[in-house]
Formats: structure tokens, sequence, C-alpha cells
């Protein structure tokens, strides 16, 4: 996986074209990877922001460009080791290729 090019997941979500021109639906992976973060901040002790992002996605009036700034909020708060981790889920929604 070559993570060197992705971005915020506020500009990810923001982003909805392929270089090629085919559509893509970056909201569409939000709900895996904040469950992806929320696993990882419960797990290392990270209760507030856990909480924090699970009220955001289950808040009806959230956008998911709402909870893609939450995340990227989060990211800003953790330690470095759990940056580094939520950075990695980010990585993999932004570099997913879906098959055929």
């Amino acid at each position: 996986m070559d993570c060197k090019n992705i971005v915020s997941m506020e500009s990810f979500i923001n982003d909805t074209k392929k270089p090629n021109g085919q559509k893509k639906c970056p909201p569409c992976t939000l709900g895996i990877v904040a469950n992806w973060y929320r696993s990882e901040l419960e797990d290392s002790g990270q209760k507030a922001q856990a909480d924090f992002l699970t009220n955001l996605v289950k808040d009806t009036v959230s956008s998911p460009l709402d909870i893609a700034k939450g995340m990227d909020k989060i990211k800003k708060e953790v330690p470095k080791n759990v940056e580094s981790r939520l950075l990695d889920f980010d990585c993999s929604a932004q570099t997913y290729e879906k098959e055929g």
C-alpha cells in the first residue's frame, strides 16, 4: 500500500472523481473506517475520543463531512502511536480500489 499521497479525511470526502473521470464514493467507506477508528480508540484507552466519534456517527444531523472532520480532529488529540494507526486506516480507505 502506497500511503505517501494520503490526505485528510475531510479532503478525501470532498474528492468525488478519480483522475480518469470515473466516479468513486469516499463517503461510502466512512462507516467502515469510523468503526476501525472506534475499535482502535477503545483498544488504546482513548475513551473520550471513541465516545465522541460514536456520538458523531449516531447523530442524525452529522454529514459525512462532519464525521470526516471529527476523525481528523481525533488524530490531533491522540498519542502518536494511535495517530499512526488511524493514518493506516485512512490510507487503506484512500487507496482501496474495488475489483471488477
